[in-house]
């Protein structure tokens, strides 16, 4: 699952090596989504639902088993980390989006690697559980999302060819510059950089810290700039258009020493 705010730490009270209990659910069909998962009794808010099931991935292997396609199932743990509910037989794959949820997912990387879904609110018997994808993981794919789960404007019209955005594409597969910088180094190379426009700059640069999990989309043009640290108010509106490739640069350093500094720690 794509383009998702999950960098909530903490395994609360449950002990090392044991998953958290499971609330009352049962999948059945929710059209026009497929399966769901829906309450059988109510579930309190704060409530541990259940763990994210599925197979841990490190990027490498990730995109050996996805080299043509984005991943349907990946629930990002880190930058090199993700749990691919793909070929899980747990019902937690079937947990269906909508921009209002009522879950939230949390994310952990100590005692080990794993995510686990907890309620935000109160939830009836017979109520649909679902947490928020973000809209970039429908624009990525090319789909529209189920009527009434998402009113965030993301286009899928199909667009005319814009020549000067296929020209920018082959200068930065010229130029050898990765197409989200990952390290300071990298972004450095990014912004000094002679061969790519500005412009260029600023989307690989944003595919970078959208990777991180630091970007909340609101629509198209407009995001929220979640560093690490930030409390939920302190979350910067960013307009992307009148944004400076320095000020996403400063930003998404900030995130990568930070996980950088985990890394160390973990050692």
């Amino acid at each position: 699952m794509k383009a998702l705010p999950l960098f909530l730490l903490g395994l609360g009270s449950t002990p090392p090596g044991r998953p958290p209990p499971e609330a009352p659910v049962e999948t059945r069909l929710s059209p026009p989504k497929g399966y769901g998962v829906f309450a059988t009794g109510p579930i309190a808010n704060g409530t541990v639902v259940c763990g994210y099931e599925g197979d841990l991935l490190t990027l490498a292997e990730q995109e050996a088993r996805y080299p043509d396609s984005w991943p349907d199932y990946c629930l990002r743990l880190s930058p090199e980390l993700s749990i691919d509910a793909e070929r899980s037989g747990h019902w937690s794959r079937f947990v269906n989006h909508d921009e209002r949820p009522n879950l939230v997912v949390e994310t952990s990387l100590a005692p080990e690697p794993s995510a686990r879904f907890r309620a935000i609110r109160d939830i009836a018997a017979g109520e649909e559980l679902c947490f928020d994808y973000g809209p970039v993981y429908f624009y990525a794919r090319g789909i529209t999302p189920a009527p009434g789960t998402e009113s965030r404007t993301v286009s899928l019209a199909p667009r005319p060819v814009d020549e000067a955005a296929v020209e920018e594409e082959r200068a930065w597969a010229a130029s050898g510059l990765p197409d989200a910088p990952a390290t300071v180094d990298e972004i450095g190379r990014v912004l000094s950089s002679a061969a790519v426009s500005e412009g260029a700059k600023k989307a690989a640069l944003a595919r970078a810290l959208d990777y991180f999990g630091a970007i909340e989309w609101i629509d198209e043009d407009a995001f929220f700039l979640a560093l690490p640290g930030l409390a939920e108010t302190e979350k910067r509106r960013v307009a992307y258009s009148s944004s400076a490739p320095e000020e996403l640069a400063a930003s998404l350093e900030e995130v990568v020493e930070h996980y950088s500094a985990g890394d160390k720690d973990r050692q």
